[in-house]
């Protein structure tokens, strides 16, 4: 399910590329400083763009009160304080192993801290469900190694563990059972990001909690899209089976999915990087499933 929340790195300014690449940077140092060297291979732009979201929504809240736009209790923030936005983000330049020549810019806020912990409890269930599909070693070792980290996280945030454990257990027992419907199969995996994109019980979590599900139910299926026929090689489940879709059907559906989840985020006050989130939603989450549709005309020659 990683890798669909993306930029579109051609719609971007160079500036607005930088600020993402310093959010993708940030949270793999957060990953090395709070889990070590193994815990950057669960990297991804996904939970860079849940970073850069709470950051945009917070830090520009947090801003406006300081700077005296909105009071504690006012829920609209003045974008008057644009241009001071980042001041309670650190970026930071620094060398790492993949770049030792030229120092990266390091954004480091709670939110890519917070992105770093929802990204190993999403990794490690993700080990979870590897290793039920098919046994995978790799998953099972990398499940060991995430084992101390996951115990830290399950104490840290109860109520997004617990959601996204029983959504995966709920998904696994129904398709044992053969009972698996595309609706629920899509449901849980809306349910376990909702809570995930619930950064704390406030104003906001209600829309976040929304946005999260309808995200993730997009996700689910634009992914069972772009790996339809190695599903169908492994005799895994995917939805398009029983919805009697073929991949070249599924735009209008997908439009709807992702339609969904921005009606909620429209409704979130961003401050800052709004043209990079919008970027992502309206554009770069499309780009996986453009290239396999090419990639089918191209091949049967229409």
């Amino acid at each position: 399910m990683f890798g669909f929340v993306i930029c579109n790195r051609n719609n971007l300014k160079d500036s607005e590329y930088d600020r993402y690449r310093s959010a993708y940077c940030g949270l793999c140092m957060s990953l090395k400083k709070k889990y070590g060297n193994l815990a950057r291979f669960a990297l991804n732009y996904d939970m860079t763009f849940l970073a850069t979201l709470l950051g945009s929504l917070y830090e520009g809240i947090d801003i406006c009160k300081k700077e005296g736009y909105i009071s504690e209790t006012n829920k609209v923030c003045n974008s008057d304080s644009r241009d001071n936005a980042y001041q309670m983000s650190q970026i930071q330049q620094i060398r790492c192993i993949l770049h030792p020549m030229k120092k990266k810019n390091i954004l480091h806020n709670k939110y890519i801290d917070y992105a770093a912990d929802m990204t190993i409890l999403l990794m490690y269930y993700k080990c979870v469900d590897d290793i039920e599909d098919d046994g995978k070693v790799t998953a099972k070792v990398y499940k060991t190694l995430l084992k101390k980290a996951y115990k830290n996280i399950v104490d840290t945030y109860p109520r997004q563990t617990l959601c996204v454990k029983k959504s995966l257990e709920k998904f696994t027992e129904l398709e044992k059972k053969g009972e698996l419907t595309p609706d629920v199969a899509t449901n849980l995996s809306g349910a376990m990001l909702s809570e995930i994109f619930v950064y704390k019980e406030d104003f906001f979590a209600e829309n976040l909690r929304r946005f999260g599900y309808e995200l993730g139910r997009f996700i689910y299926l634009i992914d069972a899209t772009v790996d339809y026929e190695k599903d169908i090689k492994k005799a895994s489940y995917n939805p398009l089976v029983y919805m009697n879709k073929k991949p070249n059907e599924m735009y209008e559906i997908l439009e709807q999915a992702i339609g969904n989840a921005t009606y909620y985020y429209e409704k979130l006050p961003i401050v800052e990087d709004e043209n990079i989130l919008n970027n992502i939603l309206y554009n770069g989450v499309w780009q996986k499933y453009y290239m396999k549709i090419n990639r089918e005309v191209e091949k049967n020659g229409k």
